[in-house]
């Protein structure tokens, strides 16, 4: 959240799993544009910035052992 954002999005990771998951925003063409290896799955909120990419669609996209989840996420500027 937000969706639609501008310069920063907060992803919200309530899952019982523990340990560290992979988040990935990447464009229309598969490619991740932002990657934090190491996201603590213990914290429920992770504030990405988002201001150096362009307006357009996106997908998040959180990998842990257990799941993987993608969202859609639209950044209009």
């Amino acid at each position: 959240y937000p969706n639609p954002a501008k310069s920063i999005v907060y992803v919200s990771i309530n899952l019982k799993e523990s340990g560290n998951g992979i988040i990935c925003i990447m464009n229309q063409l598969g490619q991740c544009v932002y990657t934090d290896n190491e996201v603590d799955l213990s914290k429920q909120i992770h504030p990405i910035s988002i201001a150096h990419l362009a307006s357009g669609m996106y997908h998040v996209r959180i990998s842990t052992n257990e799941q993987l989840i993608i969202k859609k996420l639209i950044l209009s500027k």
